[in-house]
């Protein structure tokens, strides 16, 4: 069950995890209109909703740590989406990624729901959206994610995705408003790439195959240049580098069996690593993490 008024916020870390991919070309940012800009916030905001002082007391009190205080942890409570920084220059930015189809129709969403005749039309009541009240708007979202619609679930899909980027996401260089109440320490890039080892010999290279039908090439990334042998030999393969995949492949090596790891993208050197969301989600997420 969804609780109320806060339809998705939480104390753990939020993985955004997905397949690799290269992104040779981005796109600008996206920019929003200033009705669309007002629909964004007043829907992100019933989605990431200040608690008030009561809701918020009693989150802090369920959740006490030592690396928190307590009133740290109720200025968590009570900052909604649109108070998580340059909210709307964050959204252009993500949603700017997106394939030119996609941006079209989130673009056309937001006007619709700016409209009397297109928010009755996706809400049932009188528009603009904006001006209804906090509660009404989360039940409009709840309508959305448990509709028989398909159409209507990847609307509430689409706002709960983009008020994660919002709520959980940081500006290059910087922590994120959120990262302190939830427990998360942004990472030392130095110390990370550092510590990063690079492939030196087939034991541990990257091989570049341009298709899924294409024999692979004879280069690698970051192993001296040698090429490969046109046949490769392995006990196991394992396809995917998420969470899951890494995991099983790292264990299965140092295990002493030859692996091979299948992974959708090229290969990225610690150099080029900034260890932030947006780098991530340019250059290590299909079609840039979105999935509206």
């Amino acid at each position: 069950e969804i609780p109320s008024p806060c339809l998705v916020r939480c104390l753990t870390p939020r993985a955004f995890e997905g397949p690799v991919r290269a992104m040779a070309a981005f796109a600008p940012p996206a920019a929003f209109s200033e009705p669309e800009r007002k629909v964004l916030l007043c829907v992100l905001d019933a989605l990431w909703a200040d608690l008030g002082e009561e809701g918020a007391r009693q989150l802090a009190a369920a959740h006490r740590r030592r690396d928190a205080s307590e009133e740290e942890l109720v200025a968590y409570a009570r900052r909604p989406a649109s108070a998580c920084g340059d909210v709307i220059g964050a959204l252009e930015v993500k949603v700017g990624s997106s394939p030119a189809g996609d941006i079209a129709e989130l673009h056309a969403l937001l006007r619709a729901l700016a409209s009397r005749a297109g928010c009755l039309a996706l809400t049932g009541r009188r528009g603009p959206i904006y001006r209804l009240q906090t509660p009404a708007i989360e039940g409009i979202l709840k309508s959305w994610m448990s509709s028989p619609v398909g159409k209507f679930r990847e609307i509430g899909k689409a706002f709960k995705l983009l008020v994660g980027v919002v709520a959980m996401g940081a500006q290059p260089g910087q922590e994120g408003v959120n990262w302190r109440a939830i427990g998360y320490e942004a990472p030392d890039v130095v110390a990370l790439r550092a510590a990063a080892q690079s492939p030196g010999s087939l034991d541990l290279a990257a091989c570049r195959v341009p298709s899924l039908e294409a024999a692979p090439q004879r280069t690698l990334a970051g192993a001296g240049g040698a090429a490969p042998p046109d046949e490769l030999v392995c006990d196991c393969v394992i396809v995917g580098s998420g969470p899951g995949g890494a995991v099983v492949a790292a264990e299965l090596a140092e295990a002493g069996f030859r692996v091979a790891l299948l992974e959708y993208g090229r290969w990225e050197s610690a150099d080029e690593r900034e260890c932030s969301e947006l780098h991530a989600f340019r250059h290590m997420y299909q079609e840039a993490g979105n999935f509206f």
